[in-house]
């Protein structure tokens, strides 16, 4: 896993902000930050993250040709859904993650400020949970296999 992970940050602007993405919903993963395409050490990294910490939550995210499963970080009293602070953000610190090992679609924005922000890949939501599609037979085995609960959105 030498390859280089790409990333967008600038702290100032988001210090100006006051990292409104952030307190807005956590960014949504890709299965490339569980491992993908290797199918044992995603099934290993994300049973053992998502039954030894409360920091991720695994969420199924509807569409009209049906759910796909994801993962995201969890948010700041997780019992009001999916939407508020990340468990990461931290208002006067910033996020306690390292830029490398951000969410997918945490890394792939380019802070602009206040509204202003927006992915480098050009791909919108939908699309970054589209990215899990090939895997969802295999994170439905697994949630079954390991007793995984799944959030809805």
């Amino acid at each position: 896993m030498s390859e280089e992970v790409s990333f967008y940050e600038n702290k100032e602007v988001c210090r100006v902000c006051g990292g409104e993405c952030c307190q807005y919903a956590p960014g949504k993963t890709a299965p490339e930050d569980w491992g993908a395409p290797n199918i044992e050490i995603m099934e290993f990294v994300i049973s053992r993250v998502l039954t030894a910490t409360d920091k991720w939550r695994l969420r199924k995210y509807f569409q009209s040709d049906g759910g796909y499963l994801y993962i995201k970080p969890s948010v700041h009293n997780d019992k009001v859904g999916y939407l508020g602070p990340c468990i990461f953000w931290d208002p006067d610190s910033g996020c306690e993650l390292i830029a490398s090992i951000r969410p997918y679609e945490c890394r792939m924005l380019i802070p602009g400020g206040h509204d202003k922000c927006e992915l480098a890949d050009g791909m919108s939501t939908v699309e970054i949970v589209r990215l899990w599609e090939d895997y969802q037979t295999m994170m439905c085995l697994w949630v079954e296999k390991h007793g995984l609960t799944v959030y809805e959105d």
